[in-house]
């Protein structure tokens, strides 16, 4: 659904982006994360039509953008990090002006933006004016709008930015319902846990370069020499030290509260065998997994 091929952009001597190579599949979420000024948001606007790449080859949708860029846009939906709003607008208003911007009927309109106030969370502030609303109410508008014309490819910029983490948690439910359509998604962020807990796929930036992209399970597997595993105890915490530490796969153990992390070196079927024995030995457990917040250790690692 999106290929980019040596791709490079250039601002008054400044260098961008440095021969970026991307191959996004249709369905995809793909989370493009990095530093500030690591060439994120110069790559958006690329993806979007927005940009003439200095050097390389941009296709979307199957189309390259030096020659269809108009005949592509209408199946993007794009929503940059400094987009305004119209505050003297009512929230219907503002998504019913982009609706005539796309050429949509009276009756489209009308069905479109009631599904998107829904999908938005923000049906009972349909007859609001937009300065009324909150920095997330309108982070949700701003996504209902991007959906205007029912876009194939969503390219979003740093949308959880300075959101507290009530709006940050709705924004993720919210993407997590659009994955579910199959649409193809582009998000940039320097948040990592936001990225990683809607996309399948991660790309790290930094420096205008594209230094990794794969799961997080294969980027885990490259740079993490062990697995991290997060156990939730129930009962028997005074006693679980004694009972992992005979398995001689953990090779580290924290405690914090009822929360026991492992350094550990064994796989899914090592792991159940875990289990298994913490339960024989009378302790009980909520919940044993691999703990996927590691993924700031692998940026760590990646960017270094």
């Amino acid at each position: 659904m999106i290929r980019t091929t040596d791709l490079w952009q250039r601002y008054d001597g400044v260098i961008a982006v440095r021969g970026l190579n991307l191959e996004i599949r249709e369905g995809t979420r793909f989370g493009l994360v990095g530093p500030n000024g690591a060439g994120k948001t110069t790559t958006i606007k690329v993806l979007a039509g927005l940009l003439e790449p200095s050097a390389g080859r941009v296709e979307v949708c199957g189309i390259d953008l030096s020659t269809g860029a108009r005949s592509v846009q209408p199946r993007i939906g794009y929503m940059p990090d400094d987009f305004g709003l119209y505050e003297d607008l009512k929230a219907w208003e503002y998504l019913d002006y982009f609706g005539r911007c796309y050429r949509l009927s009276k009756f489209e309109r009308r069905e479109r933006i009631e599904q998107l106030l829904v999908m938005a969370r923000l049906s009972d502030r349909k007859d609001e004016f937009i300065r009324t609303l909150s920095r997330g109410m309108r982070q949700r508008l701003l996504i209902a709008k991007t959906l205007i014309n029912n876009p194939d490819v969503l390219l979003l910029d740093e949308l959880t930015t300075g959101l507290d983490p009530r709006s940050r948690i709705e924004l993720r439910e919210i993407l997590k319902e659009l994955a579910a359509t199959g649409r193809t998604m582009v998000i940039a962020s320097n948040i990592l846990y936001d990225v990683s807990s809607v996309c399948d796929v991660l790309g790290i930036m930094d420096n205008g370069v594209l230094l990794e992209s794969g799961t997080l399970e294969s980027l885990s597997a490259k740079y993490s020499r062990q697995r991290s595993i997060k156990i939730y105890v129930a009962s028997g915490i005074e006693k679980i030290e004694e009972v992992v530490s005979r398995d001689s796969k953990v090779a580290g153990i924290t405690i914090e509260g009822r929360i026991v992390r492992l350094s550990y070196d064994g796989d899914s079927n090592d792991m159940a065998e875990l289990n298994s024995m913490l339960c024989a030995s009378g302790i009980k457990c909520t919940g044993l997994c691999e703990d996927k917040d590691a993924i700031e250790d692998i940026f760590l690692k990646i960017t270094e």
